[in-house]
């Protein structure tokens, strides 16, 4: 299980897109980046997975958006109210992606009668 301080320091690696490249947090020994998502500038979703090479054990942080972004709390208040948002199936792609080493998966999101389908390959490298 991850340390305190790799948790620390996979959450400040995180947010790539929003520091500097001499703030960026380094990744922690023994830990290895499976995907990133990069800021999106719409909605300021930005996220990233990490497999530890040793344990297999896979850490996905979303990093926070900046001051300013409404469209952020926007999302947040229509996920709370079991509404769709754009940042839905971003996160659960990457969270698939990142524990689907040996499997497709597809999956359909439904919301007013709409259909958004993503298939999901690859995942885990072994």
């Amino acid at each position: 299980m991850a340390t305190t301080i790799e948790y620390a320091l996979l959450a400040g690696a995180s947010y790539y897109d929003t520091r500097a490249d001499i703030n960026r947090f380094p990744i922690p020994k023994d830990w290895d980046l499976l995907s990133r998502i990069p800021e999106s500038s719409t909605s300021g979703f930005e996220a990233s997975a990490y497999r530890n090479a040793l344990t297999n054990e896979i850490v996905i942080s979303y990093a926070g958006t900046g001051p300013g972004l409404n469209v952020d709390w926007i999302a947040n208040f229509a996920l709370a109210l079991g509404t769709w948002s754009d940042q839905l199936p971003v996160s659960a792609n990457l969270r698939l992606e990142s524990l689907s080493a040996r499997w497709a998966r597809r999956i359909v999101w439904r919301h007013n009668n709409k259909h958004r389908k993503t298939t999901i390959k690859g995942g885990v490298p072994r």
